[in-house]
């Protein structure tokens, strides 16, 4: 073997191109490795992703009291309501409590109740709600066509009685229809009670917000979740000829119970996405002559999520998810947001619990600010895949607000870049734990200043940081760091798809020459 001169050069020939491949692979190794060695110290090399102030068209509050946010009852200290940022409550006006009988009406259990909310300056929604069966022999979930002269005389009274109070300005005609927890009819019959009640309601209060029914979000719901049933309500108003152009409400109205904060995002959109196909203007028109036309007219009624006390752990989830959903509901231009606690159930009050704490936290930074434009990781950084949630919007009083949480994993680092000075920034960790935060780095001088807060870390909890400026900004920038998860789908993955593809094509180029 060792004497055969073209056995020792095939060798050779093969050594030296083992070597060749070896110190290929190695080289694209190191080409594919060094930018996530550098990514640790280079905090800007994948972009800016530009935040301007959004020129979305928001709804002017009713005073300076008010904001999007509220619950569906009366806290037990109503005073605080407005410290919180919630400025809203729903009243569950039943029939069978005001009409007891064909011949009696009392008011004794809701008059009290409602100079209560008006003497606090919180706007009121009256909701309108379930039969009785004084009348014709009704039944709790059913308003039937023989009994809705009955049902009409009773919504007219209700206007009447209240329509003097400032702060009610809402009716909400049935709760659920489109679930047979509180609707035992068709989709027909609930269209006939909202046609009938609308024309009371208008010839009473002309200037009253009218909401349809909170619908139900769930799949499972009898009549279709929220866009199914609003879609055939709006089918019918168009075509139907028993109901064309009577189904009249100013406002879309649904309720929302979700393990996931983020698929209220989700289905929020869809209902827009309904209303931008029907020519229902959901947008608000803030100088418009009509009051019902100043609100973005989509509104969520009741929106909660369940805590029992027993559990820290279960608190906690309860304290993140509401204080999430309402970041979103904020940031998608919602007319109204209502958190929803079951007083006689112990597992669902807000009150006194670590989430009514994060609502007073973080609702009125929100609720005295204009939004930046939406972060969209999908698309603004597209290696970044799972769901990193991030809100920025600019207060009153010229501080900028980010708020932040990651639903799919923890550690992912941004930076700010802010075109100012920075004469303080604080970092809020619910419920209320907030201190001084001071990674900061400068360049420039006096009114070219440029101010980095670095290394912000996403957790899957919500935190915020509240920034003072020494100028008003329109602007902001995020940076987002570039981690493993990053390298791989950004990096990794179109090199090694290159890598593959050479390499067949230098095999196909192969066999062909063979042939």
């Amino acid at each position: 073997m060792g004497r055969d001169p073209a056995l020792r050069t095939r060798i050779a020939k093969g050594m030296t191109a083992g070597s060749g491949r070896s110190v290929a692979i190695a080289a694209l190794l190191v080409v594919m490795v060094l930018p996530l060695a550098l990514a640790r110290e280079s905090r800007d090399w994948v972009g800016d992703v530009q935040l301007e102030l959004s020129d979305e068209i928001r709804q002017y509050p009713l005073s300076t009291n008010d904001s999007i946010f509220g619950v569906c009852y009366l806290p037990p200290d109503p005073a605080r309501t407005h410290d919180r940022g919630l400025a809203w409550r729903r009243l569950d006006c039943l029939w069978t409590t005001v009409q007891p009988t064909n011949l009696t009406w009392s008011w004794g259990a809701y008059d009290n109740d409602v100079q209560q909310a008006e003497m606090n300056n919180i706007y009121q929604i009256v909701l309108l709600c379930y039969g009785n069966p004084a009348f014709l022999d009704g039944q709790p979930k059913l308003v039937e066509a023989a009994q809705l002269d009955y049902w009409c005389e009773f919504v007219r009274q209700v206007v009447r009685r209240y329509r003097g109070n400032q702060s009610i300005i809402a009716y909400e005609v049935w709760n659920e229809a489109n679930g047979d927890g509180f609707w035992k009819g068709s989709a027909e019959d609930y269209a006939r009670l909202l046609a009938r009640s609308s024309e009371v309601i208008r010839q009473e209060d002309p200037d009253a917000l009218i909401l349809c029914t909170g619908t139900a979000s769930s799949v499972n719901a009898k009549l279709g979740p929220n866009e199914v049933f609003y879609e055939r309500l709006f089918e019918w108003n168009r075509t139907n000829p028993e109901f064309a152009g009577k189904l009249v409400f100013d406002i879309y109205n649904v309720h929302a119970y979700l393990n996931n904060p983020v698929q209220y995002r989700e289905l929020i959109r869809r209902q827009k996405a309904v209303c931008e196909k029907y020519g229902f203007d959901w947008r608000p028109k803030p100088g418009a002559a009509r009051l019902q036309d100043r609100f973005s007219r989509i509104w969520c009624t009741e929106i909660g999520f369940g805590g029992n006390k027993t559990y820290p752990a279960d608190l906690n989830r309860q304290m993140q998810k509401t204080v999430k959903a309402g970041t979103i509901g904020f940031f998608e231009n919602l007319g109204r947001h209502l958190i929803y606690q079951w007083t006689w159930d112990e597992t669902w009050v807000i009150d006194g619990k670590p989430a009514m704490d994060a609502i007073a936290t973080i609702f009125p930074i929100w609720k005295n600010s204009t939004p930046f434009d939406q972060f969209n990781p999908g698309t603004d950084m597209g290696w970044k895949a799972n769901a990193f949630n991030l809100y920025a919007a600019r207060m009153n009083d010229g501080q900028i607000a980010v708020g932040y949480w990651d639903e799919q994993s923890k550690g992912t680092a941004f930076d700010i870049t802010l075109g100012s000075d920075v004469s303080s920034l604080k970092r809020i960790i619910l419920p209320n734990f907030t201190w001084d935060y001071t990674d900061l780095a400068r360049r420039g001088s006096g009114d070219d200043t440029v101010t980095t807060i670095q290394d912000l870390t996403v957790d899957t909890d919500f935190q915020m940081v509240l920034v003072n400026t020494s100028k008003l900004l329109d602007r902001i920038s995020i940076q987002v760091h570039l981690d493993v998860e990053g390298f791989f789908v950004f990096y990794f993955l179109p090199i090694a798809a290159v890598v593959v593809a050479a390499i067949v094509a230098v095999n196909l180029i192969k066999v062909a020459k063979k042939k």
